[in-house]
């Protein structure tokens, strides 16, 4: 069956691809899988691919090349339809607005309004998820129009938006080195110089833009990071004020403990106190009697 519809896709509507992507009641995308297998289908066909091989080798491939075209079209119109789904899925978005190559598309403007539309119904997602969601399309091959809006974007990824700019960087500089060799002169030259200063004004406001996105992130960190110390300080001061009431106390019983050992030693004591002159009478009557020595007295001998 699949097959048989990815035979005359070229020939259907967004409606009624759409009808394929939708449930039963036609309010919640259930099939976003059923369509990306058909347009992949098509893409894979032989003639599909015998067309754009024809076409990147310069040859005529108009009628194979105009069906991929308008199955691309119908695509990016599905796609921007089914990004207004909450519950749709970046995988199953991708898997929808990439199935066809990108370049297939002479223009990506109805590529970027799908992508555009997918990041505003999902503002939570992060940087990388928001690449992701655009690595569908090619800035580069965006209109001037889409991107002057995309490089004032904020919910367009950083590089995209670099991209963007860089292209129109680009451009500025050559057809300002080509300017003077026209022959249209002056009139030919207003133009472009008043498109050249759009492009600088549109590249300032993104600047501006971006810095200020990047001060209040910035912002919001260090605030987090103050808040983080803060109460990492009032723990640590609490943790240090009950270390050192328990020391304290211990330190009281410790002091009290060790008075009563030496109150209890200074009872002991031998060498203080009763004890002390019991030794020293036992040491004055052993002078007295038993150990009293009798001196003997000098004689003089004389010789003779």
């Amino acid at each position: 069956m699949e097959l048989r519809v990815a035979g005359v896709l070229h020939q259907a509507t967004a409606g009624d691809l759409l009808g394929v992507a939708l449930d039963g009641a036609g309010e919640r995308v259930r099939n976003a899988d059923t369509v990306r297998r058909v347009v992949a289908a098509f893409v894979e066909r032989p003639q599909t691919q015998e067309g754009r091989r024809a076409s990147l080798a310069g040859g005529p491939a108009a009628g194979e090349l105009g069906a991929l075209e308008k199955v691309a079209k119908t695509v990016d119109e599905v796609a921007a339809e089914m990004a207004t789904e909450e519950s749709l899925g970046i995988s199953k978005f991708v898997g929808v607005a990439g199935a066809v190559p990108k370049d297939a598309r002479a223009s990506h403007d109805c590529l970027y309004r799908a992508v555009d539309m997918y990041l505003k119904t999902h503002p939570g997602l992060d940087e990388i998820e928001r690449e992701k969601v655009c690595s569908v399309m090619d800035p580069l091959r965006l209109s001037y129009q889409a991107r002057l809006h995309a490089s004032q974007n904020k919910r367009l990824p950083l590089q995209a938006v670099l991209s963007a700019l860089y292209y129109d960087q680009l451009k500025l500089r050559s057809a300002d080195g080509g300017g003077g060799d026209g022959a249209e002169g002056g009139a030919g030259w207003e133009p472009q110089s008043a498109a050249g200063k759009a492009r600088a004004q549109a590249r300032a406001d993104a600047s501006l833009a971006r810095e200020n996105e990047a001060l209040r992130s910035e912002l919001a960190r260090m605030r987090a990071y103050v808040s983080g110390m803060q109460q990492h300080s009032k723990g640590s001061g609490s943790r240090s004020s009950s270390a050192s009431l328990v020391p304290a106390s211990a330190a009281g019983k410790k002091a009290s403990f060790l008075g009563s050992v030496s109150r209890t030693l200074s009872r002991l004591n031998p060498f203080k106190g009763g004890w002390a002159k019991d030794t020293a009478s036992i040491a004055d009557g052993r002078d007295r009697s038993a150990m009293h020595v009798v001196k003997p007295k000098r004689r003089r001998f004389s010789i003779g």
